[in-house]
């Protein structure tokens, strides 16, 4: 972190993530993939998800004890194996960053680009770094949101930080807008918190609760006549579809191999009827893919789209679930 006070080094990006409740949260199909995946012996592994899911707890109040209840996922604190299986599952974050980096449009931090660090982790304690542009850090942040899928861990918003240097006003506000990019791919966004994100943003722009102009007309762009802001809606929908054409592709995630394997089975997404049982977020990525399929094609979405971009494809999309009346005709 050395530096990071003079502005006129390189642009440099570290960012410090807080799991919530890491231990608390671990996903037991995805730890016993993960030790498969490091082939270790079939018996170790089932002795170790024996005494990982056997515990049973009881509730103390006023000194006795309760009842007794299972445990669904989550690894025991104060378990002297935990830290390990922990880092187990650290070690499926640490290739998929190395995976996800070698691609040509990301540049390290420029005191890690010797031995290519794109992270440091020590048990539950995350750091990432990469040089202070988007495109690099959006690579960093997209590969979060996939883990947290698979491996049911979250960020802490609350209690991370981001730490730049040498990075120009704009950059740097692009550089946050990947950290709204963020929450926006992962969780549908409730009408209610749209529009009371919106409500803010007017009056901060306004100054007052009584708006001369509709926000609607503010999000076009100014060749357009408008201030080019996001419409929450139509990007939140945007980010969704990126993760449904994911599932298109087959992208090598664990989640994405669980979808097929589970739900989709011998299907293709554009196929599959959601379930009552289904999650609201995969019921939500339906939506937005039947409303893709009535918005942008006849019928061959595979053929049309298969050539998604995660930049190019993101844009476009977002472009398509304007609402009309934010569109240039």
């Amino acid at each position: 972190m050395q530096g990071y006070a003079n502005k006129k080094n390189s642009p440099m990006c570290t960012v410090k993530i807080d799991l919530r409740k890491a231990y608390d949260r671990i996903d037991w199909d995805f730890l016993r993939t993960v030790l498969n995946g490091l082939q270790l012996h079939p018996k170790f592994v089932y002795s170790v998800m024996q005494c990982v899911t056997s515990p049973r707890f009881s509730i103390a109040i006023n000194g006795s004890s309760h009842g007794f209840f299972e445990s669904k996922r989550g690894i025991r604190q104060g378990d002297p194996k935990s830290p390990t299986l922990f880092i187990f599952c650290m070690e499926y974050l640490s290739r998929l960053l190395a995976a996800r980096t070698t691609d040509n449009d990301f540049n390290y931090h420029a005191k890690c680009a010797k031995q290519k660090i794109t992270h440091l982790a020590f048990v539950d304690d995350l750091m990432l770094f990469g040089r202070g542009n988007a495109m690099s850090m959006a690579i960093l942040a997209d590969t979060m949101p996939e883990f947290s899928a698979c491996s049911g861990l979250e960020i802490n918003k609350a209690k991370s930080n981001l730490f730049t240097c040498g990075i120009e006003r704009m950059d740097f506000e692009e550089i946050k807008e990947g950290v709204e990019c963020y929450w926006l791919q992962v969780f549908p966004l409730l009408a209610n918190v749209r529009d009371r994100i919106v409500s803010i943003c007017r009056q901060f722009l306004w100054g007052t609760k009584h708006f001369p102009i509709a926000w609607m007309d503010l999000c076009p762009p100014k060749d357009e006549c408008g201030l080019g802001f996001r419409d929450l809606g139509a990007w939140n929908k945007a980010l969704l579809a990126r993760m449904l054409w994911n599932i298109h592709l087959k992208k090598g995630s664990l989640w994405i191999k669980w979808v097929h394997s589970y739900f989709l089975q011998h299907k293709t997404i554009w196929e599959w009827t959601a379930k009552k049982r289904n999650s609201p977020l995969f019921k939500r990525v339906l939506e937005i893919r039947d409303e893709m399929l009535s918005v942008r094609t006849t019928g061959k979405v595979a053929q049309r789209w298969a050539k998604w971009d995660e930049t190019k494809g993101t844009t476009e999309a977002y472009e398509g679930f304007l609402p009309k009346g934010e569109r240039k005709l």
